[in-house]
């Protein structure tokens, strides 16, 4: 059975980004379902109680909440609340400078958006250390 792996930026060009390195890097492994806000993505995750997403990949700064409370956080603590969520695994992908504090606060992996850029297989290493036997069907797929 595949993983199902939410994806969620505003940005259009990202999410294509993050959706096509997942599909390079492992084709037919995953089902993918990409969002493009904060509000979105709980409500995909809401309707996928049942068989919930393995790998939630977010952006941080997105909708504006009226607050100084980023959307990508507000997202993780929401899915977190859900016991449905709790094996889920989650990835900041942000060029904001406090991403690895925000990271951490909430205990997620991070990549910044300018080390993605510079080395695509970042994004592989994160998902493999949550999905290690990947790395065994990336090499009999290739």
């Amino acid at each position: 059975m595949k993983k199902k792996v939410l994806i969620v930026d505003d940005t259009l060009s990202w999410l294509k980004f993050n959706q096509n390195l997942i599909e390079t890097f492992y084709p037919k492994v995953f089902d993918i379902t990409t969002v493009r806000t904060a509000w979105e993505a709980r409500m995909a995750a809401v309707d996928n109680l049942e068989m919930p997403f393995d790998l939630i990949i977010t952006d941080l700064q997105m909708e504006n909440f009226g607050d100084d409370t980023l959307a990508g956080e507000w997202l993780i603590q929401q899915l977190k609340g859900f016991k449905e969520y709790n094996n889920a695994k989650f990835i900041i992908i942000s060029g904001m400078t406090s991403i690895k504090h925000i990271a951490e606060r909430n205990n997620v992996a991070f990549i910044s958006k300018p080390r993605l850029v510079s080395n695509n297989s970042s994004l592989r290493m994160v998902i493999e250390t949550f999905f290690p036997y990947l790395s065994i069907i990336k090499k009999t797929i290739l």
